[in-house]
């Protein structure tokens, strides 16, 4: 992952977390928002920690093992 690479991600990541967390505060009742937003916090962090897991990774896995 290069530089630009890492920049567009965090961009995109933090535009999606903004729009999300706009919507849920704007329209969702206050009994639901904390609940969505944890669902929308964890979908982020899993989707970063996809991004970085790839082939490069895997000698961590088979040192581990």
């Amino acid at each position: 992952m290069t530089l630009i690479d890492l920049l567009i991600l965090a961009v995109v990541v933090g535009v999606i977390g903004y729009l999300a967390h706009w919507l849920i505060t704007s329209f969702f009742p206050a009994p639901v928002q904390m609940p969505a937003l944890l669902i929308v916090g964890v979908l982020l962090l899993l989707f970063l920690l996809a991004q970085f897991s790839g082939p490069a990774d895997m000698h961590l896995y088979r040192r581990w093992r």
